[in-house]
């Protein structure tokens, strides 16, 4: 259809765009990347890209300076839709990345927006604990707002009784143990060494 020669020029016209403004930021980083000695992706990216095109560029305007053996039907193969696919895929990627992390954002303050606002304390019998701390304002030493936000939230320590939790020193040994009582168990099922 369309001859070999005029094939590469119209490939050059295509990935011309791609190669150096669409890849320019690609460039940029990882010229930033080897200046730094903390060699990443983008160097990669920008070595790739840059080498398969200016390779290609020399090969579409000066095909003479290659050997004969390079040289298909007078025409030296060139790599600009390699180079034009690699940049537009890595920005395809970058553009689904962003929009995944825009949709991640999203539902994690959705999420965040379920939370309720408010909480009731239940004593073990499933009532709400009622005492003269919890009704009055001034019992409790906060001022009445505060006073109104401690019984709607129970964000006040004083809003409501501690009679409610339950603890024993039995509870609390069953929960955990001293050393000295973790020691003497080992003691006492290790075996006997003579």
């Amino acid at each position: 259809l369309v001859a070999p020669r005029v094939r590469v020029f119209i490939e050059l016209g295509l990935a011309t765009p791609v190669c150096l403004w669409a890849a320019w930021p690609f460039y940029v980083r990882a010229v930033a990347s080897v200046r730094h000695r903390h060699l990443n992706m983008f160097t990669l990216i920008g070595l790739g890209v840059s080498v398969a095109y200016g390779y290609s560029l020399l090969a579409a305007l000066a095909p003479d300076l290659f050997p004969s053996s390079f040289r298909d039907d007078g025409v030296v193969a060139t790599y600009f839709e390699a180079a034009g696919v690699i940049v537009t895929l890595i920005l395809l990627g970058q553009v689904l990345e962003l929009r995944a992390r825009g949709q991640t954002s999203s539902a994690i303050r959705k999420l965040l927006g379920l939370a309720p606002t408010a909480a009731r304390r239940l004593a073990d019998d499933g009532e709400e604990p009622t005492s003269r701390s919890t009704r009055s304002g001034p019992a409790t030493g906060c001022g009445s707002a505060r006073a109104r936000r401690c019984r709607s939230t129970a964000s006040c320590s004083r809003a409501t009784p501690r009679s409610t939790r339950r603890w024993s020193p039995a509870s609390r040994s069953r929960s955990r143990s001293s050393p000295a009582t973790v020691s003497s168990a080992r003691r006492s099922t290790a075996p006997a060494r003579w």
